[in-house]
């Protein structure tokens, strides 16, 4: 299966303290969309050697599964949201795009 590895900035919002203990120090998968999209997929964000912590903006990998209906519109800058579709608990921007 094919799969789109970002390389991400990403901040996690005050909301998000309902759905995770912060810091964050081990991976978690939650829905990815762009905003406006009525459509989300999985995604799995890979935290490795750090704490992440609501409010403060971090880099990190997310894996998602390569849809039809994200073809041609990820790349460098494209902002997107995390959380459990349509309810958004962090937000995030694309850094660098890798296909597999």
């Amino acid at each position: 299966m094919k799969e789109l590895i970002l390389i991400v900035e990403i901040i996690f919002l005050e909301i998000a303290s309902e759905s995770f203990n912060f810091p964050i120090n081990n991976s978690i998968r939650l829905s990815f969309w762009i905003p406006n999209d009525v459509v989300s997929t999985f995604s799995e964000i890979q935290i490795q050697n750090k704490n992440i912590d609501i409010g403060k903006t971090e880099i990190v990998k997310i894996k998602l599964v390569k849809r039809d209906f994200l073809e041609n519109r990820i790349k460098k800058g494209t902002e997107f949201r995390i959380g459990v579709f349509p309810k958004e608990i962090a937000l995030g921007k694309v850094l660098e795009l890798q296909t597999t």
